[in-house]
């Protein structure tokens, strides 16, 4: 079963998931990468479908300036990114679930490995599709939208 939630982050951002649910007791939150949703063009939900059916229930969400969420996606940045998966964690945390696990494609790779860096003791699983780790190439941004997204905000 299916269950569209929307959830406000601390600095007031409108987040909207999709909690895929078959009352287990581990769950998956999958992170899509820039400039997508988190239908990731249908991967996700079929890998949502799979994940209930084998055991696990799913959570799928849209990042900032994604898809249905708020914001405005030239405005993104890896610590919004970052506010945005804590919001999602903690709501997942406080549903008791026994055992957490995160996926990460592209963008979202680099982003729940910095998530999981500070929340080791936390999660009992960490997948990397084609993952965006190295931001060597965006040191000197081409631009104010690539600048944007590496500022890290405290």
């Amino acid at each position: 079963m299916n269950h569209k939630i929307t959830l406000t982050t601390p600095d007031k951002i409108k987040i909207v998931g999709i909690l895929s649910k078959n009352n287990n007791e581990k769950v998956i939150i999958l992170c899509h990468g820039l400039t997508i949703n988190k239908d990731e063009d249908g991967i996700f939900i079929e890998l949502s479908e799979s994940l209930v059916k084998n055991g696990f229930d799913c959570f799928r969400f849209d990042f900032r300036g994604h898809g249905e969420s708020s914001g405005k996606q030239e405005e993104m940045t890896v610590s919004g990114e970052l506010t945005d998966l804590t919001t999602i964690f903690n709501f997942i945390k406080d549903k008791n679930y026994k055992k957490i696990g995160l996926l990460g494609a592209s963008f979202g790779g680099g982003i729940v490995s910095l998530f999981s860096s500070f929340n080791q003791e936390n999660i009992f699983a960490l997948v990397l599709w084609n993952p965006v780790l190295d931001y060597s190439s965006w040191i000197y941004p081409k631009n104010n939208w690539e600048k944007n997204i590496l500022e890290i905000r405290q």
